[in-house]
């Protein structure tokens, strides 16, 4: 079972970017193309870990634990940077201006310490990991929040920004208490509980993909929508 999700996963990566490809005239839009470039960034972090473990000298931990550090920070930032272009509210994006400043803050000494080497060989530095879902899932509530109180938003699963959203909070959401537990399981607990990220990381991709399928938001479409719902509204008056 384990083995079937572990390919399963690495497989599920490479969708989204596929689907991206394929539809790619109606991907033009700034925030679906920083999740794209997320999703390659993602693959190639996998494949350096990967070619990491299997060298297997006195630096492999190391190097691998400054590579997962790096991908909490990047993959942050990325996320992030969607936020801010799909969230006009100001006050929203001030908060997440003060979100990123408090996460990059942790990061940058969370590297001090690991570049040090007075940090314990683990491979997950618990407090960044735990910071970035928390935030994020921050950042996707306010979002929600906003489309909610949007009365120009009829149907909000039919934007890409929503399966994105959606994928991000999920995944975080799923993984939180066990990045958070991560160094203090066993070996064999770490490797049976790691089913959990896979599941959720096979799921992000899933909603990802959906994401890039979607056609492109017409602004135009929406407002003949919204005309047409406000005609039978005022019809069945």
């Amino acid at each position: 079972m384990n083995s079937i999700l572990f390919y399963g996963t690495y497989l599920t990566s490479f969708i989204p970017l596929l689907v991206f490809v394929i539809f790619f005239k109606r991907n033009n839009n700034q925030p679906v193309r920083v999740i794209a470039l997320y999703q390659f960034y993602s693959i190639l972090n996998d494949i350096l870990i990967t070619f990491v473990k299997n060298k297997q000298n006195s630096n492999s931990l190391h190097v691998e634990s400054i590579l997962s550090s790096l991908f909490t920070t990047v993959e942050f930032l990325f996320f992030s940077a969607f936020f801010l272009l799909i969230i006009k509210n100001k006050s929203n994006r001030k908060a997440i201006y003060f979100g990123i400043s408090i996460f990059l803050i942790v990061s940058l000494i969370d590297f001090f310490f690991l570049f040090k080497g007075t940090q314990n060989q683990n491979i997950f530095s618990t407090i960044p990991i735990s910071i970035s879902a928390i935030t994020l899932i921050i950042f996707s509530i306010l979002y929600l929040f906003e489309q909610i109180q949007n009365p120009e938003v009829s149907f909000i699963y039919s934007k890409s920004n929503f399966w994105i959203v959606v994928g991000i909070m999920l995944y975080f959401a799923g993984t939180f208490f066990l990045f958070l537990q991560f160094s203090e399981l066993s070996s064999q607990e770490q490797y049976s509980y790691w089913i959990i990220n896979w599941v959720c990381i096979i799921l992000k991709n899933i909603l990802f993909s959906i994401a890039f399928y979607l056609p492109k938001e017409n602004p135009y479409n929406i407002e003949n929508e919204i005309k047409t719902e406000f005609s039978l509204f005022k019809e069945l008056d």
